[in-house]
């Protein structure tokens, strides 16, 4: 039994930003956009391409594909490996994923929760 859906998109719209102090602050990056596709599944383990988008000022794009292993009726997989690419070479500071850095990155990310 699979827990994943074949496709999952987010939407997220922000139109003000504010600051704590009572202000407002000038709009960041006003839409959010997020998908996540399974494009081949097994017995153990999945491959998934996700995107992301932030579309407004200083927008921002990143692509990413995991190879997910270990499943064991779970959402994601225990033993995941990703390589994720975004155009650019500057730092980024997402009000929705937090600090990001351009380029390209590759490594192993290990899930030790059962949901």
């Amino acid at each position: 039994m699979c827990l994943c859906p074949p496709c999952r998109i987010d939407l997220a719209i922000e139109p003000h930003d504010f600051r704590f102090n009572g202000g407002m602050a000038p709009a960041a990056r006003p839409v959010y956009l997020a998908t996540r596709w399974t494009l081949r599944r097994g017995s153990g383990g999945l491959l998934a391409a996700e995107t992301q988008h932030e579309f407004g000022p200083r927008p921002w794009n990143q692509v990413s594909l995991f190879l997910e292993l270990y499943r064991r009726q779970q959402a994601e997989g225990r033993f995941q490996l990703f390589v994720t690419a975004s155009p650019g070479h500057s730092l980024h500071v997402s009000p929705n994923v937090g600090g990001l850095r351009d380029g390209i990155a590759a490594g192993v990310r290990l899930r030790f929760l059962e949901r």
